[in-house]
């Protein structure tokens, strides 16, 4: 459909009826620039946490169907909100659940994959010339029946799959950061923002550690070569970064450096095959190991510390991981080797892609050495 553009808005860009307000300015200017536009938006502020603190209130392991069934709740909120707020502007508007446009799932409560998107009732909006806002994070699994949700930044995967669906020209994701930078710019203020990223370098950096976009969005972005905007909610006139794809030349680069703080090592006996079962447990769970390998009679795994292993041998809990996203790594031992000097003997383990290399080392040392590795690889 010529014309269209699928904008989402995080929990911070719609967190009061202020922020609301500006979100439905922006979204009248879109389409008084002749766009048809649909939406998807989180809940408001912190809202998920908040109801999700209450059920840990009255159970400590609360029935996942039931946390699915209230944490949606929160996304009806404010997408009833900005409807309202954009009928106020003369803009008319219809606000949809993830199962009322036909967002459909598989069963697991929690972190169920997109199947399918219908999208009947959204094009029907659109051709009556509504802004359709829908409820981001959730579905419907055809063969229950049952709300479900697509795991914590889902309202990124939606808008997404939206886009795909509906054939938008692009999507625009509105966030609290104006976009990927070279670091973490609230531990390296040195770090610059990227104007353009590849799918590949944005999927290794959310994966890894940086909180930009849901990596599962990145991954289907990039399957179906959606063009992809990270922008900030918060400085409008920003543009942001493009998520483009892009050829990467045979000369090696760094593209960015992210890291994950707290993360445990876990050692458990087993084999390749166990490691899949495990992987998938934890899947269902709404984890994924940072880094994973099977030796003999023995399985590694890098996780988040929230994440609970069964049977675990030995548990490091004292470390975190710095990973370096580009190109040729492989073929470049020289980044390897100032990466090594830079950091001295403080790494316990590496692990080297053509695209990346993760360190592990003590927590104690990783935002310094986060510093140090950028003045070294960028400056």
């Amino acid at each position: 459909m010529a014309g269209l553009v699928v904008q989402k808005y995080g929990g911070t860009s719609v967190a009061d009826l202020q922020r609301i307000a500006v979100v439905a300015d922006h979204i009248a200017a879109t389409v008084a620039s002749g766009q048809k536009v649909v939406v998807t938006v989180s809940a408001m502020g912190k809202q998920t946490d908040e109801l999700m603190a209450m059920a840990l209130q009255l159970h400590d392991c609360p029935p996942q169907r039931e946390v699915d069934m209230l944490l949606t709740t929160g996304e009806r909120v404010s997408m009833a909100l900005l409807s309202i707020a954009l009928s106020k502007r003369g803009l008319p508007s219809q606000s949809l659940t993830g199962s009322q446009s036909g967002i459909l799932t598989d069963e697991v409560h929690g972190n169920a994959r997109v199947k399918k998107v219908l999208g009947d009732r959204i094009r029907e909006g659109l051709s009556h010339d509504r802004v359709v806002i829908v409820a981001g994070f959730q579905g419907v699994s055809p063969i229950t029946k049952e709300i479900t949700t697509l795991g914590r930044g889902g309202t990124d995967l939606s808008a997404v799959a939206l886009a795909i669906a509906l054939q938008a020209n692009h999507c625009e994701l509105y966030k609290d950061v104006t976009g990927f930078f070279t670091a973490d710019p609230r531990l390296v203020p040195q770090a610059r923002k990227l104007d353009e990223i590849c799918y590949a370098d944005a999927s290794s950096l959310c994966w890894h550690g940086a909180k930009i976009i849901h990596s599962r969005a990145i991954h289907l972005a990039a399957k179906f070569q959606l063009p992809l905007q990270i922008r900030s909610s918060f400085d409008l006139e920003e543009s942001g970064t493009h998520i483009v794809r892009k050829t990467a030349m045979e000369s090696p680069f760094v593209t960015a450096i992210t890291h994950c703080d707290d993360v445990k090592l876990v050692t458990l006996k087993g084999n390749s095959s166990q490691l899949a079962q495990l992987l998938g447990t934890l899947w269902q769970k709404g984890h994924a190991p940072l880094l994973c390998y099977a030796e003999t009679n023995q399985m590694r795994l890098v996780l988040p510390q929230k994440a609970q292993v069964e049977n675990a041998t030995q548990v490091q809990s004292d470390i975190g991981a710095i990973t370096i996203v580009g190109s040729g790594f492989r073929q470049s031992p020289e980044i390897i080797d100032q990466t090594l000097q830079c950091l001295g003997k403080q790494p316990q383990y590496m692990d080297i892609q053509d695209n990346r290399l993760t360190i592990i080392l003590p927590q104690e040392n990783l935002h310094g050495s986060l510093g140090a590795l950028h003045q070294t690889l960028f400056q």
